[in-house]
């Protein structure tokens, strides 16, 4: 049986050993930014105290598409629109930097 060469180690040194190719590394960049997005607007609905449901009444469209959107296992991408629709519904103006 072949021996883990990771067993015992860190996660850290993993992640960085596997982020040096640059497949795994757009990969991880464009899962982390969606994670980010997700739990954002999350926190944000959660602030105002709106539901998903309610999210979803104030953007036209119906809860299992926001909650398609919002699931952290969903590898969906979030179209431009959408963000500035959430935004609005949320009452929040979206931002788009690149640093």
């Amino acid at each position: 049986m072949k021996k883990n060469p990771h067993l015992g180690g860190n996660f850290r040194t993993y992640l960085k050993e596997k982020l040096m190719d640059p497949d795994h590394r757009k990969g991880y960049e464009l899962a982390r930014a969606r994670l980010k997005l997700q739990m954002k607007i999350q926190e944000m609905a959660k602030q105002k105290k709106i539901s998903i449901r309610q999210l979803a009444k104030r953007m036209g469209t119906s809860g299992t598409q926001i909650q398609r959107l919002l699931d952290t296992e969903s590898e969906k991408d979030f179209r431009l629109g959408t963000l500035i629709r959430i935004s609005q519904a949320l009452g929040k103006e979206l931002i788009v930097d690149f640093r």
